[in-house]
């Protein structure tokens, strides 16, 4: 089943390299079958120590780094592109990060990724080539809330997640394995005027409220599979046609059209994913993380 990726410097393109898989082979910190450590990462890493996902690590500087002031935290590294992975691995190597594993695969089987860029698209241009992504533009941006830039990728919803760009997902809780269509959620207290999902006792979602107090949350990431799909696609652009919906959020059209979905709740942790909204929303995650330090070095 094809799934589909939404997300709200200068680059070398390197060339396909013979030796890059022979060579990686032949370290230890690079795993080809992954899915047989499922369950078994703390005996693969000798540890309990918590481990972080980082999605895309390009030649590694990033993540030497951080791994290095680290060291309590394990890190695995996953990248599509092989050319480019093979040189983190080497720094992995060369410094002796073994709180590192790099895994040299397809991000959980996503086949396409689109990218609905607004202000500073130029900063996303390298992604092109980088990992083949499709940009769409939103000329519109500073006009319409999400619904426009929703109704702009309306027909690549089907077998897709969608994934508010100021998320940050320090763990990977993307299935490969999803049919029904789901809001991921996590419970939250004492926040103000977030979307609140109710849901029934076979936690399908009943209702969508905006309140303030404590509960299971809307966190930005969602699932829907070609049935919703097709049936969101038709509300998208029988709204876009009435106009009048420069305030409205693509979720007012979820909410208009949730007697006729099948929508699942899945709990993830409150640490889960973080919403970035400001640099000291940036702050607190560096953080969260604990790798404030390194950042205050940089």
């Amino acid at each position: 089943m094809m799934k589909k990726f939404f997300m709200k410097g200068k680059l070398m393109r390197l060339r396909k390299k013979w030796w890059a898989v022979p060579e990686m082979k032949e370290n230890a910190q690079v795993i080809f079958n992954a899915e047989s450590l499922k369950g078994k990462w703390n005996e693969e890493f000798k540890n309990t120590n918590p481990i972080n996902l980082e999605l895309g690590c390009g030649k590694g500087k990033f993540i030497s780094e951080i791994a290095d002031v680290n060291k309590n935290i394990n890190y695995c590294i996953l990248d599509l592109d092989t050319n480019a992975i093979v040189y983190a691995t080497r720094k992995i190597r060369d410094l002796e990060l073994l709180n590192v594993r790099a895994i040299p695969t397809n991000i959980e089987k996503i086949d396409e990724i689109i990218i609905v860029t607004g202000h500073l698209a130029e900063k996303f241009e390298f992604l092109k080539d980088k990992y083949q992504v499709t940009l769409v533009h939103n000329d519109k941006y500073a006009i319409y809330n999400n619904f426009y830039t929703m109704y702009l990728v309306k027909q690549y919803l089907s077998n897709t997640y969608v994934i508010d760009a100021d998320n940050y997902l320090v763990d990977n809780f993307l299935s490969n394995n999803l049919e029904t269509s789901t809001y991921f959620s996590a419970y939250k207290t004492n926040f103000k005027q977030e979307w609140v999902l109710h849901t029934n006792s076979d936690s399908f979602v009943t209702d969508i409220t905006i309140e303030d107090g404590e509960g299971p949350i809307m966190c930005g990431v969602s699932y829907w599979n070609s049935t919703d799909g097709a049936l969101l696609q038709e509300a998208i652009e029988k709204k876009f046609e009435l106009g009048n919906y420069a305030d409205i959020y693509w979720d007012n059209i979820v909410l208009d059209q949730l007697p006729n979905l099948n929508v699942k709740i899945q709990s993830i942790s409150h640490n889960s994913i973080f919403e970035i909204d400001s640099l000291e929303d940036l702050q607190h995650l560096h953080n969260v993380l604990g790798y404030s330090q390194y950042q205050s070095d940089k």
